[in-house]
């Protein structure tokens, strides 16, 4: 069966773009500076164990710049989704897996995309705010733009409209739905529309009201070599630039361009 645009999936690592643009929705606000160095926003005892956990921004966060390793590549940590498919995970638990794990360059030096940079996100908007990534995304982005069928999967029961996850996922003939891997955090916890999708990029590219000028243009400064901005990557195709993000998850997998 083909799938409809009002079909609701996982998203995945689609996840980001729309983190970042709640992030920069907060810089203009005045609760957030991404300049800040991430020991503002969060509890030292949270990420003492990360190496040079002192002197990364949270701007590097967002661009992918802060030598952290990534959680979900950790042997632990695959281990463990494995053998517990239906595990309901606290960021916590997820940044734990990066402890005392070496730093892959230091902070603002390179470039290594790594999912443990937009988990951290949840604990800064927490800290900064005193609400949830999730409460925060629906306050900033989800309302103002209808995106009704749009929520943080885990940390709320359902869309606004009471939508819940409608399409499955497979691994050949295998249904793998309900391995939870995508595990409800800034790095790809969402679950969204396809409806909902267009409404945010129409907003944030085309109509181009959804951030300042100013803002949109942090979120696309590139990184010289791998063409990712703030959340966001660019690629050349054979209809020109495209701008937004790819997500993959057990079961799940799509893109999300703009194509100016």
């Amino acid at each position: 069966e083909a799938i409809q645009t009002d079909d609701s999936l996982r998203i995945a690592s689609m996840t980001k773009l729309i983190v970042a643009t709640g992030l920069l929705l907060l810089q203009q606000e005045g609760k957030v500076n991404l300049d800040d160095y991430i020991t503002n926003y969060i509890k030292p005892s949270l990420i003492n164990k990360i190496e040079n956990y002192q002197t990364i921004t949270v701007r590097q966060l967002l661009a992918m710049t802060s030598g952290i390793p990534d959680y979900s590549d950790q042997d632990a940590f695959i281990d463990v989704i494995d053998q517990d498919t239906n595990r309901i995970w606290q960021y916590e638990e997820a940044i734990s897996y990066v402890y005392n794990v070496p730093q892959s360059f230091e902070p603002g030096t390179n470039w290594e995309y790594s999912n443990t940079n937009y988990v951290l996100i949840d604990a800064i908007v927490e800290g900064a705010t005193g609400f949830t990534l999730a409460q925060e995304l629906r306050r900033l982005i989800f309302t103002p733009l209808l995106m009704q069928s749009t929520y943080m999967e885990f940390r709320e029961s359902s869309a606004e409209n009471g939508t819940k996850l409608s399409t499955h996922g497979y691994d050949g003939e295998e249904n793998v739905t309900q391995i939870n891997d995508a595990i409800g955090f800034g790095d790809g916890g969402l679950v969204s529309t396809n409806e909902d999708l267009g409404a945010f990029m129409q907003a944030l590219f085309a109509e181009r009201w959804l951030l300042s000028e100013a803002s949109l243009s942090e979120m696309m400064s590139f990184h010289s070599t791998e063409h990712y901005g703030l959340g966001i990557e660019q690629l050349s195709t054979s209809h020109g630039i495209a701008l937004g993000h790819d997500g993959s998850s057990s079961g799940f997998s799509g893109e999300m361009y703009y194509f100016p």
